[in-house]
């Protein structure tokens, strides 16, 4: 899973480096790097830092009936906490349904199409923020980008 920009570290890539070329990794989930990319647009825009950190399932959230479509898999939770609300995080981990719930309302959902999910941080800026996913559904085809 990447948090907005467009670089990712790679397998055994230097993170001493890291730093000093404008990403910081941030965690793991499910063993793929979190990693958010600083880019400064102008002196007042401040990527938001987002941390992510597994937690254990909420039921009284609206809508979670919805990431059974298609069938039970396993819902993966986690909290996410924005510390700005400027720029985007993505969602790259491969998903078939995820939601954010921002302070116990939906904020934002996706069904996989199989390219990266942008939500804008001012979502879930200053609010308390769960992640649920479940695993990708091995029946649902997704258009290869060379296919196209």
């Amino acid at each position: 899973m990447r948090i907005s920009g467009l670089e990712h570290l790679e397998n055994g890539e230097n993170e001493e480096n890291v730093e000093d070329q404008g990403i910081d990794k941030i965690g793991d989930i499910r063993g793929t790097g979190i990693i958010q990319e600083r880019t400064i647009l102008d002196p007042d825009f401040h990527q938001a830092r987002v941390e992510i950190r597994p937690c254990p399932p909420v039921s009284n959230l609206p809508f979670l009936d919805e990431l059974e479509l298609g069938g039970k898999r396993p819902i993966h939770w986690f909290e996410i906490e924005a510390s700005t609300g400027d720029g985007f995080i993505e969602i790259t981990e491969p998903y078939d349904i995820a939601m954010i719930f921002a302070d116990g309302k939906l904020a934002a959902d996706s069904f996989s199409t199989g390219e990266i999910w942008r939500i804008p941080a001012d979502l879930l800026y200053g609010k308390h923020c769960i992640l649920a996913m479940t695993d990708p559904n091995p029946n649902v085809y997704h258009e290869k980008e060379g296919n196209r």
